[in-house]
């Protein structure tokens, strides 16, 4: 099979072309269909700052060195109640995600495909100094190798990337008003994502002009991306993911924006959590050939590893509705139960995927993160439901920054001592809190 990043860059190639014919000949029919393929091997190898956010700040493009020291807390506490590729017009109704496997069940004959859902990305100066290479430039993928089995092994994978990427190397930030090397999106396809929820509290870190950069940036990466927009028409037009001959959605909110205001002639730049636009969303893209519809939400309270009443009437209400089929939750940055709701998965915190967050700023627990997948199976009428869910433990391995598959390492013998302790009391600590929604896997 060509490798993923093969098949983008000659999409990318085709895309290109089709822009310059585009721009003397009328479009006729429907866009063409991104395509992903992915490899089979690991990808190569080559804090927060200190306080509380207020909610009354301005949001302005901050001027940071990566030598600022970092200490690892994020944001305001509590819950408050598309696929477009570089240069093309908004709204590419499906993007195909090329798999080697077939995609019905050889025991049933129905569709069948496995999704895999990660944690929060929050990359805060210590974690982008890591990532740092003699050349001034930035490769992440050390950091996230770790973890690229489960994720390549998964027909989908999505991922949470909860601050703005910027292009400007002299302008990189951490808390409170985060700015990443854009080249943290180029790891996060390589290590095998498909696309990225992008709805969170630090969305508008950067204002506007940091969402277009923050999208800009997926693009040329070949990620799909929802939860901000940079049009009206791009707002209404989230991704859809077609796998094994299945169409699955993915819609993104946060409960805020650490008080930034969205202008208001952009309203729709960023998804802010509302119940009846939720469901309305879910129903438009229902409409639109969804099979299944899931709905990311940065929401509940930081470092608390019980959902909070809001969670669970919001979950409740979300999940009544035939037009959602699972919730996925980010924010509280220590991982929080998997339960069902009405028969439909609730994921109601994965706990940060990569972060500088440790005991020394925040609790033990935000070093732990998981990447749950999704068992989907078709049922007899035809719709999709998810049937099984499973996760596997990680952690980020400090001072080196890097996310580690907790049980894989263990198993192996790859860690002693202090090391092997801190992997054995994370793994104490996830199983604990996911309860008994999901099954522990490697």
């Amino acid at each position: 099979m060509a490798s993923r990043r093969g098949v983008r860059d000659l999409t990318l190639g085709v895309v290109g072309l089709a822009l310059a014919v585009a721009a003397v000949v009328p479009p006729r029919g429907p866009a063409p269909t991104a395509r992903s393929a992915r490899t089979g091997g690991a990808a190569p190898a080559t804090v927060d700052d200190a306080g509380q956010t207020s909610e009354g700040r301005t949001v302005a493009p901050p001027v940071a060195s990566l030598a600022a020291t970092s200490a690892g807390r994020d944001g305001p506490p509590g819950f408050a109640g598309s696929d477009v590729r570089p240069g093309r017009l908004e709204g590419d109704p499906v993007r195909r995600v090329v798999r080697a496997s077939t995609p019905v069940s050889p025991r049933t004959g129905r569709r069948s495909l496995t999704i895999a859902v990660t944690g929060d990305i929050l990359p805060h100066l210590p974690v982008q100094a890591a990532a740092r290479r003699a050349d001034g430039s930035y490769d992440f993928r050390p950091l996230l190798r770790g973890v690229g089995g489960p994720i390549r092994a998964a027909d989908l994978a999505l991922c949470h990337l909860e601050v703005p990427l910027t292009r400007d190397r002299a302008d990189l930030s951490g808390y409170p008003v985060f700015g990443a090397p854009d080249q943290l999106a180029d790891a996060l396809a390589d290590v095998g994502y498909d696309g990225c929820s992008v709805a969170s509290n630090h969305a508008l870190d950067r204002g506007v002009a940091g969402v277009g950069a923050t999208l800009r940036a997926l693009d040329r990466a070949g990620l799909a991306h929802t939860g901000t927009a940079r049009s009206r028409r791009e707002a209404r037009r989230p991704p859809l993911y077609r796998v094994r001959g299945s169409r699955i959605a993915h819609l993104s909110y946060t409960y805020g924006l650490n008080g930034a205001v969205v202008p208001a002639d952009r309203l729709w730049a960023v998804n802010l959590i509302d119940p009846r636009r939720i469901l309305r969303d879910a129903r438009r893209v229902r409409r639109r050939g969804a099979d299944l519809v899931l709905v990311s939400l940065h929401w509940g309270t930081e470092y608390i590893t019980t959902p909070t009443p809001s969670q669970r009437r919001l979950a409740g209400r979300l999940l009544a509705s035939a037009a959602v089929d699972a919730l996925i939750g980010h924010h509280a940055h220590v991982v929080q139960p998997v339960a069902r709701r009405h028969g439909k998965v609730v994921v109601y915190g994965l706990g940060n995927l990569l972060s500088n967050q440790s005991a020394a700023c925040c609790r033990a627990a935000t070093q732990d993160g998981v990447v749950v997948r999704l068992g989907v199976r078709e049922r007899r009428d035809g719709t999709l439901r998810i049937r099984d869910v499973a996760y596997v433990p990680t952690m980020v391995r400090h001072p080196q920054r890097r996310v580690v598959a907790v049980r894989r390492v263990l198993r192996r013998g790859g860690a002693s001592g202090t090391y092997a302790a801190q992997l054995r009391a994370s793994l104490r600590r996830t199983r604990r809190a996911i309860g008994d929604g999901a099954t522990l896997t490697d």
